[in-house]
């Protein structure tokens, strides 16, 4: 039996031959019709980079490909096969196939550097796989990256490089943190910093600060942070007296700031409180004297204001943006921008943070003149 693959044209045609190509090979029992296939679909996309049609061919024919691939004319698809078949088979050879095919392709991808980076960290090549992974992190990368790259980053960072600074870093939230910690780490070794972490306990913001000892008074950190959400200010969905609620919680996230400095002299990283998806009050909950949007942009506009010196409020502007999207039809279309555009202290990236508030913002050389 024979078997034909043509060339997709246009975005529907194409994610349907690539389907249809997926079926065809689960279908095929004998590895030799497979690999003829194969040739046939690497003939026919030729010069055109095709990396979904690439990864089928890798994922469905297996742990032979690494041997065959070799045996196909160069191409910029044949040259990526080859890296991701000596990649997923542990085969030596593999960080020269990824920079062979880097030769031939002039993109850059996020997840394609990462695959480059654990080959070298294979061969312990460790000081290539971290620039690897730092270019990698200079890109826009979906979260999906993070948790992929968690292990790697972890070698790579427990190496004895040369860091422009080390540093505590607590994480204390009401919210999980397991999604955030993957992240902090990664950002770190970007911007080279050798980064020592602490969870808090889930929901332990007041008990971790005000208990001398709990896990962070013997962790001791440089950095904390404060990562609440708007459940924690426990507002009615209108409250009498606005000027009282907002004074009062003021005083209480004043004086978790203050224990913080008094205690450790660490730079405090506080998260803005985010607004709540629906309200009873509608629209009305952000406009209204009182009400409970209001009140939480009211209380991060204050935040922003008030905040010393060694603390920074990162920008809740994106959140907030991301509510009214959502409910874009709906009640956020009441809310002020006011909160949003208020803040004096916002960050980026984690240089940003260790550098401190009086520090150069642009590179790392901020941080190395204190």
């Amino acid at each position: 039996m024979s078997y034909r693959w043509v060339k997709p044209k246009g975005r529907m045609r194409r994610e349907h031959r690539i389907v249809v190509l997926s079926n065809q090979l689960r279908n095929i029992n004998n590895v030799k019709a497979k690999l003829e296939l194969a040739a046939e679909v690497l003939t026919v996309l030729g010069t055109m980079f095709d990396e979904q049609t690439v990864e089928i061919l890798a994922d469905e024919i297996g742990p032979t490909l690494y041997r065959w691939v070799d045996t196909v004319p160069e191409t910029v698809n044949s040259a990526f096969l080859r890296a991701l078949a000596l990649s997923r088979a542990n085969r030596r050879g593999a960080s020269a196939a990824w920079e062979r095919f880097f030769t031939l392709h002039a993109g850059r991808d996020a997840f394609h550097l990462l695959a480059y980076a654990q080959t070298l960290t294979e061969e312990q090549r460790f000081e290539e796989a971290a620039r690897q992974l730092r270019l990698a992190l200079t890109r826009h990368v979906p979260y999906a990256f993070f948790p992929r790259a968690e292990k790697v980053i972890a070698k790579v960072a427990s190496e004895d490089f040369i860091f422009a600074r080390e540093v505590r870093i607590a994480v204390l939230s009401t919210s999980t943190t397991s999604l955030m910690i993957p992240v902090l780490k990664a950002l770190s070794l970007r911007d080279r910093i050798r980064a020592e972490f602490y969870q808090g306990l889930y929901g332990a913001i007041d008990q971790e600060i005000l208990d001398p000892q709990s896990g962070l008074g013997k962790f001791r950190p440089e950095i904390v942070f404060l990562i609440p959400n708007w459940r924690d200010l426990s507002l009615p969905a209108l409250s009498p007296n606005e000027k009282t609620a907002i004074t009062r919680l003021l005083e209480v996230q004043k004086a978790l700031w203050q224990r913080l400095y008094t205690q450790f002299g660490c730079h405090v990283v506080q998260h803005a409180y985010d607004l709540p998806t629906e309200e009873p009050l509608g629209y009305l909950a952000g406009s209204l004297p009182g009400g409970r949007s209001r009140l939480i942009q009211l209380i991060n506009t204050y935040m922003s204001e008030e905040a010393p010196s060694y603390v920074s409020l990162s920008c809740h502007r994106s959140r907030q943006h991301a509510v009214e999207r959502y409910h874009r039809r709906g009640w956020t279309r009441g809310y002020s921008n006011r909160a949003g555009n208020s803040g004096r202290r916002r960050i980026s990236t984690t240089t940003e943070i260790f550098a401190g508030p009086q520090k150069s913002r642009d590179s790392v050389g901020g941080l190395l003149e204190e």
